[in-house]
């Protein structure tokens, strides 16, 4: 069964008969990043301190990920709130027409090698505007926001298995493989590079 849910810190197309491994991505610096624009109808806005809590909780309810508000406002503070001055430059929302925020992806902080680094964090998509392209869209937007905020170090990310279909789109954007360099967040009792072996494995049966 193929289903569309949150995993982590991305939305994603969720094969539900594929084993949960986690995997990690990174995208160098200076890779070209594809051309991807919103379809008609759509637009860009960048976090506004004003309502940017209440649009990024209106998207995660919307992609029914989250349950409730309270869940998903504790959830932001949390994830955000820490380093709220960088919300007006690092999250991005797509707009619909009547303005309602209908998806919303994040340029974020992490350390997964000991130095801070940019990751592309908490992806998500209202469930009667996906499969539109916005996803795609907001990728390539990120890409170029980070590449005028100058940050080194390149970008990466976190998915997994049974998100194979996402994985197709973020290799497309450059962004490749880690297999032996253990990133921080790694927490399993399996060595880093065994399971990364065994994740893309899984994987790339499915991609061929």
């Amino acid at each position: 069964e193929i289903t569309t849910r949150l995993v982590g810190s991305e939305m994603c197309i969720r094969d539900s008969t594929v084993p949960y491994f986690p995997v990690w991505m990174l995208r160098e610096d200076g890779a070209p990043i594809p051309a991807r624009s919103l379809p008609g109808g759509y637009a860009f806005d960048f976090y506004r301190p004003e309502t940017g809590k209440d649009d990024w909780v209106t998207v995660q309810l919307s992609s029914r990920q989250l349950e409730t508000r309270a869940q998903a406002e504790s959830l932001f503070d949390s994830e955000f709130m820490n380093r709220a001055e960088a919300l007006s430059q690092r999250m991005l929302f797509v707009r619909d027409a009547a303005g309602t925020p209908v998806a919303s992806a994040a340029l974020w902080f992490g350390s997964p090698f000991g130095a801070e680094i940019d990751r592309i964090h908490w992806v998500a998509t209202d469930e009667a505007h996906q499969r539109r392209g916005l996803c795609g869209a907001m990728l390539c937007e990120l890409l170029k926001r980070h590449e005028a905020l100058g940050t080194p170090g390149g970008v990466y990310l976190i998915s997994q298995t049974f998100s194979y279909p996402a994985i197709r789109i973020y290799q497309r954007f450059g962004f490749r493989r880690l297999l032996t360099r253990c990133p921080a967040e790694y927490h399993l009792d399996a060595p880093f590079a065994e399971t990364a072996a065994r994740a893309w494995a899984i994987i790339d049966e499915k991609l061929r």
